[in-house]
C-alpha cells in the first residue's frame, strides 16, 4: 500500500489520468491518427463515461474522417449509438453516423443507422437534416422519386439545392 491505496489501484487511476491527457487534453493529436486510433481500442475500457467520454469519442472521429479512414470512424460512432447514448445525443451520433456513411458510399448503412438512432422527438434543424441525409440515401440507393416526395414543400437553404440535384439528375 501506498498511502492508503493500492498499487494496482494507484496504477489504474494513472492509467486513465494518462489517457483521458491523451484524448481529451489533445496530447494524441501529435500522433498519426491510424497510431491514436490503435492506441484507443487497446485501452478502451479507459474511456471515461458521460460526457467527457463522448467528447473524447467525437474528438477522435473527427480525426478519423479528416483523414478519410471512414470505416474506423463508422465503428467507433455506431458503438456510441448502441452503447453508449440514449435521446437526443443518441440521434445527434446517429445523424453523424449516416453522414460518415453517406461519405463512405455505403446508402443502406446510412438509412439503417437513422433508423437505429430515431427517437420520438427531434428538434426541427435534427429532424431537416436526418430528412435531408435520407433524401440523399435514397438517391444514392437510385429511389429517386422517394427521395423527392420526401423533400416535398422543404424550402430550407439545403432543401432547395439538394431538390435541383435530385431533378438535374431525373431528367
Amino acid at each position: 500500500h501506498l498511502s492508503g491505496r493500492p498499487r494496482a489501484e494507484l496504477a489504474a487511476q494513472r492509467m486513465r489520468d494518462i489517457f483521458q491527457r491523451l484524448f481529451i487534453d489533445g496530447e494524441a493529436d501529435r500522433l498519426k491518427p491510424l497510431d491514436a486510433l490503435t492506441l484507443y481500442e487497446q485501452f478502451r475500457e479507459l474511456t471515461p463515461t458521460g460526457q467527457r467520454g463522448n467528447r473524447m469519442l467525437s474528438k477522435l472521429v473527427d480525426r478519423l474522417v479528416n483523414v478519410e479512414l471512414l470505416d474506423s470512424a463508422a465503428r467507433l460512432l455506431a458503438n456510441q449509438v448502441d452503447h453508449r447514448l440514449s435521446g437526443g445525443r443518441k440521434a445527434q451520433a446517429g445523424t453523424r453516423l449516416a453522414s460518415v456513411r453517406l461519405l463512405n458510399g455505403q446508402p443502406d448503412a446510412a438509412l439503417e443507422a437513422l433508423e437505429r438512432s430515431r427517437i420520438d422527438e427531434f428538434s426541427a434543424d435534427v429532424k431537416r437534416r436526418r430528412r435531408h441525409l435520407r433524401v440523399r440515401a435514397l438517391a444514392e440507393r437510385g429511389d429517386r422519386q422517394r427521395a423527392l416526395s420526401l423533400l416535398g414543400g422543404d424550402d430550407s437553404e439545403d432543401g432547395c439545392p439538394l431538390h435541383r440535384r435530385l431533378c438535374e439528375r431525373s431528367e
